[in-house]
């Protein structure tokens, strides 16, 4: 038997020998053992270098980039040694400013922008739902996946609409 969890995910989960069906945590220590996670994260690591060769903005939420997690900061580093300029960097956590400096001025520097937001997610989210449709919007008219996903909930809602209005 096998189960594979599709929580709020737009994306195809891995069915691969070597993908976890269940989360992977890998804890914040100094020393980290990536050699035991190898075959079952390296894929995300691929995905995540790829994503950010693409990206033209970065949102970091709650996570603090600590000083031992030396691979994170090498591959955000690394992204902004060499794409910072076509780059938007927002990083939102209580305590923001000092996450920014263990990024490390000389690389935000070379960002586009550079937002800190000293706040939780949930209030961050607050204040994105001012502007919510208009980034739907701009991201459906940027991105076919995107708009694929808005027009399958759209159809989904009313659908579930008109079958309650019916019943």
């Amino acid at each position: 038997m096998k189960f594979n969890y599709r929580f709020l995910s737009p994306f195809e989960e891995g069915d691969s020998p070597g993908v976890p069906s269940s989360p992977v945590l890998i804890t914040p220590v100094r020393q980290k053992k990536y050699d035991t996670y190898r075959s079952s994260i390296q894929s995300l690591w691929t995905q995540a270098v790829k994503a950010l060769e693409k990206a033209s903005r970065v949102v970091i939420i709650g996570y603090s980039f600590p000083p031992t997690d030396t691979r994170a900061l090498d591959l955000f580093r690394s992204l902004l040694a060499i794409r910072g300029s076509e780059v938007d960097v927002e990083i939102v956590a209580p305590g923001a400013a000092d996450i920014a400096r263990r990024i490390g001025e000389d690389y935000l520097d070379k960002a586009k922008n550079v937002r800190l937001q000293n706040m939780k997610l949930e209030e961050y989210v607050d204040l994105l739902s001012e502007s919510m449709p208009s980034l739907m919007r701009q991201a459906a008219a940027e991105d076919a996946e995107v708009r694929s996903w808005i027009e399958r909930i759209y159809i989904s809602n009313r659908l579930r609409r008109d079958g309650h209005s019916q019943g």
